[in-house]
C-alpha cells in the first residue's frame, strides 16, 4: 500500500516483509506440495491452518486432485 496523504506514526520498532503473492502453473495441491512429497496427513493439516477447505468445496473441481 502507498500512502496517498496524511501522515503513518509508528510507536515501536516494526519489521516489513514485503511479500509478491504467485503461482505456479498447476494444481492448488502442487501448488501447496511445491515439489514435496505428498503427506495427506500434513496436507489436511496446511488446508486447515490456511482455511482452505470452504475454497475446496467451492472450486468445481476441488483442489484438482484430492477428495477431503
Amino acid at each position: 500500500m502507498f500512502l496517498k496523504s496524511g501522515n503513518v506514526k509508528i510507536a515501536e520498532n516494526v519489521s516489513i516483509a514485503p511479500q509478491e503473492p504467485w503461482l505456479m502453473s498447476g494444481t492448488v495441491r502442487e501448488n501447496i506440495l511445491f515439489g514435496s512429497e505428498f503427506n495427506p496427513d500434513w496436507y489436511r493439516q496446511v488446508i486447515d491452518v490456511c482455511c482452505l477447505k470452504q475454497d475446496f468445496i467451492e472450486f468445481d473441481q476441488g483442489d484438482g486432485s484430492y477428495s477431503l
